[in-house]
C-alpha cells in the first residue's frame, strides 16, 4: 500500500503549468491628462468617476493596458514577454501622438 504522500507526490510531477497571462509595468516619466488622451484614443475608456485609469485596448497583440494620471501603466492579457513589450510601447505611441497632435495644434495656433 502507497503512502498518500507519495501519490500526491506522484500527481504533483504531472502537472503541466502553462503560462496563461503575462502582466507587464512601465512608467511613462510625466503627469499625464487621461481625458485628452481618452478623446484622442481609439479603444479606450475612461470614466473618472468609476476607475481612476485610462483603459485602453490594443487589437494586435491582444492586451489591456491602465495607463494612471502618474503616468505609470500596467498592460496585461498577453501571452508571452515579447507580446506585453509590443503592447507596453504600442501604448506609449499612443500618449506620444496624442501630446505631438495637441503640439502641432498650439503651433499652428501661434505661427
Amino acid at each position: 500500500k502507497q503512502s498518500a504522500y507519495k501519490l500526491s507526490f506522484e500527481r504533483i510531477a504531472k502537472v503541466k503549468p502553462m503560462i496563461q497571462n503575462v502582466v507587464s509595468t512601465s512608467d511613462l516619466n510625466t503627469i499625464l491628462d487621461l481625458k485628452k488622451i481618452a478623446l484622442k484614443a481609439k479603444n479606450s475608456e475612461y470614466n473618472p468617476k468609476r476607475f481612476h485609469a485610462l483603459i485602453l485596448r490594443s487589437r494586435d497583440p491582444k492586451a489591456t493596458a491602465l495607463i494612471f494620471k502618474s503616468g505609470k501603466m500596467v498592460c496585461t492579457g498577453t501571452k508571452t514577454e515579447s507580446e506585453a513589450k509590443e503592447a507596453s510601447l504600442k501604448v506609449s505611441y499612443v500618449y506620444i501622438v496624442s501630446q505631438s497632435c495637441e503640439a502641432s495644434r498650439i503651433y499652428q495656433s501661434i505661427s
